[in-house]
């Protein structure tokens, strides 16, 4: 299928998941610096759905709250207008993408979203460890990064079947499978979603380049820490869609040679902690999946 007959169709799909009004308007609302924490509070909490979720996600044991956050008010002193933002994005992502039922898809799509979840967790902790980017972008980065998976899940079913085929009978990856049968792939469709909700450039950037950063993206680190998190993830089988013959083939040999070269240490030395984030990766599943 060529691009431009794709982004026609994808086009004019009425029912393309949107987000919540309340995430744009945050959104707009982080772009004024004059934006006061009284009003982005007041403004979060007209949604009560939104704010539960938000206490609930911040509170649970792998967001890491020292103590027990009980407005959003507190939520914005404590974490801080771009990571309150990636919050909201990310629990409004889960609710436009609430699972169908996945009958005769080539795929569980809740293991699609569990390894994405791993990727967010473990993003996010290389971002604290190495102290590279914030943390919550990373988050909410790796969350999203295979999105467009999703898109062509729910509204190109026969593509991606054709897709796994070629995955199960060849022993290819999905990106290379992608890269035979369509003009566009899931990274393209991911920003494009990102763009239509109005979501950083930056952020944008992550879901475009995640399976090969480059230096000419507006934030590459950011990328890279997104990359990481989806290979070791991939290494130890958090739960993805890309069949492997070779569960527990060397790390290194799917890493970009520039990510590599950033984060070589954690890579490395990723037998000793990647246990205790797989705990938590556990945890958040629980929160966002498992409800």
């Amino acid at each position: 299928m060529e691009t431009a007959e794709f982004l026609k169709i994808l086009e004019s799909i009425k029912d393309l998941p949107t987000l919540p009004v309340i995430a744009f308007e945050v959104n707009r609302m982080l772009m004024n610096s004059s934006t006061s924490i009284d009003l982005l509070s007041e403004t979060i909490k007209k949604d009560q759905s939104i704010v539960s979720k938000i206490l609930k996600l911040v509170n649970s044991a792998f967001y890491g709250a020292r103590s027990k956050v009980s407005t959003i008010h507190e939520a914005v002193i404590r974490l801080g207008f771009n990571s309150v933002r990636n919050i909201v994005v990310s629990v409004s992502v889960f609710d436009a993408f609430a699972m169908n039922d996945d009958q005769g898809l080539a795929f569980d799509i809740e293991d699609l979203w569990k390894h994405s979840v791993g990727v967010a967790i473990t993003s996010k902790y290389l971002s604290e460890k190495a102290g590279l980017q914030d943390p919550d972008d990373c988050f909410v980065s790796g969350l999203l990064h295979d999105i467009g998976l999703i898109i062509l899940a729910q509204n190109f079913p026969e593509v991606l079947k054709e897709m796994m085929g070629m995955v199960r009978q060849e022993g290819v990856s999905i990106y290379d499978a992608e890269k035979k049968l369509l003009q566009i792939r899931h990274n393209k469709i991911g920003e494009l979603m990102a763009q239509k909700w109005q979501l950083p450039t930056s952020l944008c950037d992550a879901l475009k380049y995640h399976h090969l950063p480059i230096r000419g993206a507006i934030n590459p680190e950011l990328i890279t820490l997104v990359h990481l998190g989806d290979v070791i993830c991939n290494r130890y089988m958090i739960t993805s869609i890309n069949p492997k013959k070779d569960k527990r083939s060397p790390i290194l040999t799917s890493v970009s040679p520039q990510s590599e070269k950033i984060l070589e240490k954690y890579f490395m030395y990723a037998d000793d902690w990647f246990p205790e984030v797989y705990e938590k990766i556990k945890e958040a599943c629980l929160f966002f999946i498992n409800k």
